[in-house]
């Protein structure tokens, strides 16, 4: 039951998901109930981001962080519904156990990213990559603000896909940003994969990411258009 696992709070919203099918496992479950989504939701109008004052209102206050439906989170980007993000994890629980590494191409929040990171524990790798610098700072704030030691242990790396922009205003937008190249090229210096999540709709998987999987590994990516390309 899509769009109706709502809740007043954290647990109640993953509560909700499991009651109603959407979370089916363990390990989705547990990494869903580790990373709460107040962490990675602001409210902000989609052609801008929100503004400090306005991120420390929205997840310290807002019950639209645990409502079962896509949340504009700026720059043209969305936050997907909780039973969206279940669903996702669920697809690609089994490639990422213990150990294993794992792609979010087009990362925007950091949430899936940090689900992810929770599913293959302190000693597996995940790497997250989005095209909006704006976004890719945002969602290291994120998960810093969720728990820090994802990043400064190494399970998480969030990098700018921006290396076919001007020369010059890459460097301004992404002075203090680690760079990769376009997400569509993946992460080969990360490569191989376990599990690569897509989170933008596309009509063909680019044939990088293809040739990063890692024997028996899994990609999942969205191929309908009616599915909105932007949402994280």
């Amino acid at each position: 039951m899509s769009w109706t696992c709502h809740g007043s709070s954290h647990s109640e919203m993953i509560d909700a998901l499991r009651t109603k099918g959407q979370i089916r496992s363990t390990a989705v479950h547990d990494a869903m109930l580790q990373t709460d989504r107040q962490h990675y939701y602001y409210f902000a109008p989609d052609h801008v981001g929100p503004t400090a004052a306005e991120r420390v209102q929205s997840s310290s206050s807002s019950p639209g962080a645990y409502r079962d439906q896509p949340q504009p989170i700026g720059y043209n980007a969305t936050i997907s519904a909780p039973h969206m993000h279940a669903m996702q994890l669920e697809i690609l629980k089994d490639y990422l156990g213990p150990g294993k590494r794992g792609l979010d191409i087009g990362s925007g929040s950091g949430y899936i990213t940090a689900c992810m990171a929770r599913m293959v524990g302190p000693t597996g790798r995940v790497v997250g990559i989005d095209h909006v610098p704006e976004l890719v700072k945002m969602s290291i704030d994120n998960v810093n603000r969720d728990d820090a030691k994802l990043i400064s242990t190494g399970i998480v790396e969030l990098i700018c896909g921006t290396l076919h922009s001007p020369p010059v205003l890459r460097h301004a937008l992404t002075s203090h940003l680690p760079l990769s190249g376009d997400g569509r090229q993946g992460s080969p210096k990360h490569a191989p994969f376990d599990a690569i999540h897509v989170g933008a709709a596309a009509p063909r998987l680019p044939p990088a990411l293809t040739e990063q999987l890692a024997p028996g590994a899994s990609i999942h990516a969205r191929e309908s258009d009616e599915i909105d390309p932007r949402e994280r």
